[in-house]
């Protein structure tokens, strides 16, 4: 794999493991690498002295977006400028670096709430990414495809979506894009009210993000934490989370740790235009909560189905195991079903001898194979 390739796809400590071997990379690429460290660390002051010290064609216009970005001060020129140099073939621009700048467009017109053009953007740059062997980098591009779609329609989960690409990240060795699918899988969960399973979620999404430990994602998921485990009144836990929330200098992470304060009661200041969008929406109380929460086997259910459509069969032995005779177990699932469709007629659809979710699908299996 070339040095540019493991440079765009790698998480925050490996870009820093990769720091120490840089004999054989090229002036842009050290810049390049130095950005991102910068970057992910949330540290402004290095990045603006980086920018200030080397202009480099190109890398330094990815590396000003990205500092726009950590500033929460995004140029739409900068952007335009760069959308249409994307769209002309210049030969000094490697494939690598037009794939990158690609990605990096998608996410700042997510930061900026243009979420179809960034859903759009995304798409794209899954196939861009995978055709020059960035495998890990594509599939992180098209979980950030469902997180857009998600805040087009946040009155749907997609929890088949991330459960897809969780598993297509797994397949290509990336436990941390994972995590932040089970992230995004636990969030969903506590919107429905499934708050054991969402803890569950999100201490796997915790787990496979430690190595991130530093970057935004990593905080987000404590975060997240913190604001379940206040919802079920574990303050001490939640305490613990907020400890770790002191780690980081990142804007973002402070401002969006500030909503769990007023969550508390407590009176902050906070710079809207610095919120994550989640975050912002949690703000505003603009989730889409359901007017219910779900029980156990109901929980149990969604949690079978979002691994894909089942048979009855299936799914009367996933619940009630085998020690129970057929015809008990046929009646309490028809039970369950039903008390189930009556808070949400939608959530689940049979069809031609197979149950499964209908809530919230945008991607199918070929979206995620390439040619």
């Amino acid at each position: 794999m070339n040095n540019k390739i493991n440079i765009i796809q790698a998480n925050l400590l490996e870009l820093k493991q990769l720091y120490f071997d840089t004999d054989q990379f090229s002036e842009e690429e050290i810049f390049y690498l130095k950005t991102l460290i910068y970057y992910y660390e949330g540290d402004i002051q290095l990045l603006e002295n980086l920018l200030n010290s080397k202009i480099i064609p190109f890398i330094s216009l990815l590396s000003e977006i990205r500092l726009q970005i950590i500033k929460q001060d995004i140029k739409l020129q900068d952007l335009l400028f760069l959308n249409q140099t994307l769209n002309y073939t210049d030969p000094q621009i490697s494939k690598e670096w037009r794939a990158e700048a690609h990605f990096l467009l998608g996410w700042a017109y997510r930061e900026t709430q243009r979420f179809e053009e960034a859903r759009d953007t995304f798409k794209k740059c899954y196939k861009l990414l995978w055709d020059i062997g960035a495998k890990k980098k594509a599939v992180k591009s098209m979980l950030n495809y469902v997180v857009c779609q998600s805040s087009i329609n946040n009155k749907k989960r997609y929890l088949l979506d991330y459960q897809m690409v969780a598993k297509k990240a797994l397949e290509v060795g990336d436990p941390i894009v994972a995590g932040l699918c089970q992230l995004n899988m636990a969030r969903e969960y506590r919107l429905l009210g499934s708050y054991e399973l969402s803890i569950k979620l999100i201490n796997q999404a915790i787990q496979n993000l430690e190595a991130d430990r530093g970057a935004n994602n990593y905080y987000f998921a404590i975060i997240e934490r913190c604001n379940l485990l206040i919802e079920l009144k574990r303050f001490t836990q939640a305490y613990s989370d907020y400890e770790i929330l002191k780690e980081s200098n990142l804007t973002e992470i402070k401002e969006a740790t500030k909503v769990l304060f007023i969550k508390l009661g407590k009176k902050v200041d906070i710079n809207i235009s610095h919120l994550d969008p989640v975050w912002a929406e949690v703000l505003g109380q603009k989730e889409h909560k359901c007017d219910y929460n779900l029980t156990k086997h109901e929980t149990h259910l969604l949690k079978y189905l979002s691994e894909g459509e089942k048979e009855k069969n299936d799914i009367i032995r996933y619940l009630y195991g085998d020690n129970l005779n057929f015809e008990s177990a046929d009646n309490r699932f028809k039970v369950l079903l039903s008390r189930l469709r009556k808070k949400d007629p939608d959530l689940i659809l049979f069809n031609h001898g197979y149950y499964k979710l209908t809530d919230g699908k945008v991607l199918i299996i070929e979206d995620l194979h390439v040619s």
